[in-house]
């Protein structure tokens, strides 16, 4: 019954693969809930985390450091990254090699333009670099945009299996090694022991199983 609101910090890529869920979640156990999604800004993310302007801040792994004092983090399993197209692509069929992907032309979702592109800092470590057409800061239109065009997009796999109920796409291994990239809800001691908090703690984790 409660009409509380909770403020959630949410990185773009996991308000795309994990809030519909978790949403869903609450919706069912607490109708009355107002719940206010932030944009996580990288690390800035973290002080609305000390400060109490966000009660949780969701990501994945490699957006975040290893470790933070008086800060709890559940985490998901650890998942790949796939190459996303649309169905019916001219060139790529059946299977994409290093050679394809490199020739074919690219989407890249930057959120934080500073930070820069896990992909391309893989790629860059080998010694090649991808054609990247479109950079974009939010998910919203990528789907979108490679539906209506020849271009790839390299994606969190969670995230592409969100993105493509959007349309007819295939997805694809990445022909190179990635990093893995693993869920993380981020808690803070100093507000985890108010009802609320440990409430919210524990539909997070039971979504995230």
């Amino acid at each position: 019954t409660t009409t509380q609101t909770l403020t959630l910090a949410a990185s773009d890529f996991t308000a795309f693969s994990f809030l519909p869920h978790l949403i869903e979640r609450l919706e069912a156990l607490a109708p009355r809930l107002r719940i206010k999604v932030i944009p996580a800004t990288h690390r800035d993310s973290l002080d609305d985390l000390f400060a109490g302007r966000a009660q949780v801040v969701l990501g994945f792994s490699d957006e975040f450091s290893d470790s933070y004092d008086g800060v709890e983090a559940l985490e998901g399993p650890t998942e790949a990254y796939v190459v996303m197209v649309r169905q019916d692509h001219q060139r790529i069929r059946g299977s994409l090699t290093m050679e394809q992907y490199l020739a074919e032309r690219h989407v890249a979702v930057i959120p934080w333009e500073d930070e820069g592109s896990v992909i391309d800092d893989v790629l860059r470590r080998s010694g090649i670099q991808r054609d990247v057409a479109i950079q974009l800061s939010s998910m919203m239109a990528a789907p979108f945009i490679v539906s209506n065009s020849q271009f790839l997009i390299t994606l969190p796999s969670r995230v592409a299996w969100q993105l493509g109920r959007t349309g007819a796409f295939s997805f694809y291994p990445t022909p190179f090694v990635t990093p893995g990239y693993t869920l993380k809800a981020l808690f803070h001691a100093r507000h985890a022991g108010t009802p609320a908090l440990r409430w919210l703690k524990e539909q997070v984790q039971e979504t995230i199983r």
